[in-house]
């Protein structure tokens, strides 16, 4: 996350989030004129969270401020996928001077590789809107786009008020149960997989701290005894 003052100068999902909390209302001030998201004040002390538990070697506390920062990263990005499919809906998918088309293929196709990992039905719905090879964009309209994100966000335990919602499209519609009526997990395979990985990792980090502190304090015992 990098950025500054003005907020047109910050970068990455930093300035992508301060672009998107006006048009979804989740900007710092209620009336949404200041143009600062309030998920970057969150991913901040979830950060500041993390480094004290790394100095503290908490190891489960670490693992849940990483899991926390790597999903609710994803907000700006599910938030322009959702502008997106309101700006596409009924546009010609074979457009090739149409930004706003172009724009919605990449904010999806950034977020697609990990909404396969969690939760197919949510792919599936973004493919078949999203990223149609040819006819028109989001045939099944907008708001069933918000209900496939509407899934993710149920996975990844993102609240309804951190993404927000538009005039248009409601994210928290209710309606995406219907997905859910298999008694499949949201949690698939592939998501459990992924949760995997990051808990290796952060356990690799808490041994590497523990396996340094051990190590200097025996260079420091041996220095003191020559």
């Amino acid at each position: 996350l990098e950025g500054g003052a003005p907020i047109t100068d910050g970068m990455l999902f930093y300035n992508l989030a301060n672009s998107r909390c006006e048009q979804f209302g989740t900007c710092e001030d209620d009336d949404d004129s200041d143009g600062y998201a309030r998920i970057i004040t969150k991913l901040h002390r979830s950060f500041q969270f993390v480094q004290r538990a790394l100095k503290d070697g908490e190891c489960e506390k670490i693992r849940g401020g990483v899991v926390y920062i790597a999903f609710h990263a994803m907000i700006p990005v599910m938030q322009s996928i959702l502008r997106y499919a309101i700006l596409n809906e009924g546009k010609d998918a074979t457009s090739e001077i149409d930004e706003d088309v172009a724009k919605g293929h990449v904010y999806t196709l950034s977020l697609l590789p990990i909404v396969n990992a969690y939760n197919n039905k949510s792919a599936n719905i973004l493919k078949d809107n999203m990223l149609k090879p040819f006819g028109d964009l989001v045939p099944d309209g907008a708001q069933v786009v918000a209900e496939g994100i509407e899934l993710l966000m149920n996975t990844f335990e993102v609240q309804c008020s951190e993404v927000g919602q538009s005039e248009s499209i409601h994210v928290c519609s209710g309606i995406f149960a219907k997905f859910r009526n298999d008694g499949t997990s949201l949690l698939d395979t592939g998501g459990l997989v992924a949760i995997g990985f990051i808990s290796a990792l952060v356990l690799a980090l808490c041994l590497g701290y523990f396996f340094s502190l051990i190590f200097c304090r025996k260079d420091e015992r041996e220095s003191y005894e020559e």
